[in-house]
């Protein structure tokens, strides 16, 4: 069997890799997405209830104003805790990123090899023929030497 077919075996588990490697990256860049998109509907909470506790400050009791400022308070620390989050999914999609990119090359490195060893191979074939033509038409041309003479 000729290199070139035995490896198509191995282009086929490089495709399998590059196809998972790909999906892989695409669910951790979708989960950084959604972490990304937490953080900003909690940023946007935060400005929301931050304007309205300040529009109402007045008439409010001082247990009232001391709840919505540990609210506050608390929703600045789950922030915080989103930040830490998304630097996780970051790295984790970074992370994917490079063995999608890793797998990608070793799968065009493969299919590269592949098409070498075709031309080499036909090349080779190519010789080969030439080489039995060129016996047969020696042989023939020797033959047709003899009877002439």
């Amino acid at each position: 069997m000729k290199k070139s077919k035995r490896l198509l075996v191995v282009l086929e588990l490089a495709r399998r890799d590059e196809e998972k490697a790909a999906k892989d990256f695409e669910s951790a860049r979708t989960h950084y997405q959604g972490e990304v998109q937490k953080l900003q509907d909690l940023e946007k909470y935060y400005d929301d209830y931050a304007s309205k506790f300040q529009a109402q400050t007045q008439g409010l009791r001082g247990s009232d104003i001391a709840n919505a400022r540990s609210l506050l308070q608390q929703i600045v620390m789950v922030q915080q805790g989103q930040k830490l989050q998304i630097h996780n999914a970051q790295n984790a999609m970074e992370k994917s990123k490079q063995i999608w990119h890793k797998n990608h090359l070793k799968f065009e490195k493969l299919q590269e090899l592949i098409r070498r060893y075709q031309v080499e191979e036909a090349l080779a074939e190519d010789k080969q023929e030439q080489k039995i033509i060129d016996e047969w038409v020696s042989q023939t041309h020797g033959q047709q030497n003899t009877r002439y003479q």
